[in-house]
Order: structure tokens, then sequence, then C-alpha cells
């Protein structure tokens, strides 16, 4: 049942978290992004010409008390304070 999966290459996955507008994005791969789908409010999924997903993106990241918990991500400051 499941020997297809052997050929799958998962990518590295990169989390990003810009705190001044809360959002959290998970970058799945690097593609430049064709399109968007809402999944539900506040969260989105980024997707490639291909309609693949490539990344995901959380508005008002810290409702999410468990997503918010994730370690390993980088916060990115975009208000141009050091």
């Amino acid at each position: 049942m499941f020997s297809d999966m052997t050929n799958i290459k998962f990518p590295t996955l990169q989390m990003n978290y810009f705190r001044e507008a809360d959002i959290r994005h998970l970058l799945i791969s690097e593609e430049p992004e064709a399109g968007s789908i809402e999944i539900s409010p506040n969260i989105t999924a980024d997707l490639n010409d291909a309609g693949e997903l490539i990344g995901i993106e959380i508005l008002n990241a810290n409702a999410y008390k468990r997503i918010s918990s994730w370690q390993n991500h980088s916060e990115v400051d975009v208000s141009g304070s050091t």
C-alpha cells in the first residue's frame, strides 16, 4: 500500500515569525508563489504554478498556542530597528 512512498523526497522546512505583524510562515519550497488558497480564516496555503503546496501563512499566529510553541524558527524584524 505504501510502497510508492520510498521515492518521496521531503524538503527542508523553514519557519519564520514576523513579530510586528504576528504572522508565522512555513516555507516548504523556494519556488515562486503563483497563487494561494484560504484554508480557513487566518490560514493560507501558498501554491506554485503546478498547484503544489510551497508554503503556509498563519495570521494572528499567537492565537494558535500549539504553533506558537514551535521551536527552530527564525524571527524576522521588519520594523527596521536592531
